[in-house]
């Protein structure tokens, strides 16, 4: 989750992204990025590799680098994406997925949408989202999303805000 945090710090900051960190005392427990279309060509992504590479090692951050590449997503108009959402393995079954999930939903506008992506696998997350109102829209195989999470089947979920 660090590194995951550490690494939207830097590049999103913007009135097009918002990015959400809950902390227990000064530990990350749970942090999630959502974002919308800008009408402002994107910028590449900005970060020391050599200092996070010193701090999470080459491995892990050239996995995260390629991981976000693969599962990039062109938002369309009136939508949020959720880019990720992720709760510590220690925090999680307490409430805190939901929190951020119902925040993203009253942040967003009327008549807007959430969106996201959720392995067919990760039952739980999946249970999430379908009580918290969202929908599966499709379901997509991905041969590169097999070869770097070991999962090539994700839906693709929606939630409106009437």
């Amino acid at each position: 989750l660090s590194l995951i945090n550490h690494f939207w710090e830097i590049q999103y900051d913007s009135h097009n992204a918002k990015q959400v960190v809950i902390k227990d005392n000064h530990n990350i427990c749970a942090t999630m990025l959502i974002k919308k279309k800008s009408n402002k060509k994107e910028k590449g992504l900005k970060f020391d590799y050599v200092s996070l590479s010193k701090q999470y090692g080459h491995r892990n951050v050239i996995k995260l680098i390629t991981g976000l590449l693969v599962l990039n997503h062109s938002v369309k108009k009136g939508e949020w994406y959720i880019d990720h959402i992720a709760v510590d393995k220690n925090y999680r079954g307490k409430g805190i997925g939901k929190v951020l999930i119902n925040w993203a939903q009253d942040f967003i506008e009327q008549g807007g949408k959430l969106t996201l992506f959720v392995s067919t696998k990760n039952k739980n997350a999946i249970h999430l989202y379908t009580k918290e109102g969202f929908q599966v829209k499709n379901k997509k195989i991905s041969f590169w999303k097999w070869i770097l999470f070991r999962e090539p089947c994700w839906y693709f979920m929606e939630w409106r805000k009437r």
